[in-house]
């Protein structure tokens, strides 16, 4: 037996279950794990919902913005009324970079094993990835 309190049993030393009052226990939480809790817990935030409602207006606004422009030029490109605009592509490129920064971090902060297994990360992955198509089609 040990003078701590505790026993050997095959060669290996047991402490006892309950720490003495004068020993200080720390707990070591891996920056990773915390970063993780982070990033996931800011979607349960109103801040969030802020967010995604905000963005979903902006795209809203220039899926109509674009629909009504392609249906008063008869949706020839070719006709000089139909331009591009610097402020509507800002927004665009704006926008697709929120939703691609937010796809790649959290494939970073769950892994690609856990992102990839729920259906809902892959659908944000696919438009992630139809987003990078669109930035590039705006510059």
């Amino acid at each position: 037996p040990v003078a701590t309190g505790g026993s050997w049993a095959a060669g290996v030393e047991t402490r006892p279950s309950i720490p003495c009052s004068s020993q200080k226990q720390r707990t070591h939480v891996h920056w990773a794990l915390r970063l993780r809790h982070a990033i996931l817990s800011w979607r349960l935030r109103p801040a969030y919902l802020v967010y995604c409602t905000l963005c979903f207006l902006v795209t809203v606004f220039l899926l109509s913005w674009n629909l009504v422009r392609g249906m008063l030029h008869d949706w020839s490109q070719s006709g000089g009324g139909w331009k591009h605009h610097r402020w509507e592509e800002g927004l665009e490129i704006a926008v697709s970079s929120f939703l691609i920064s937010e796809t790649l971090l959290t494939l970073w902060v769950l892994g690609a094993r856990d992102f990839f297994g729920c259906s809902w990360r892959i659908f944000d992955f696919v438009a992630a990835s139809l987003a990078v198509v669109c930035i590039f089609d705006s510059l």
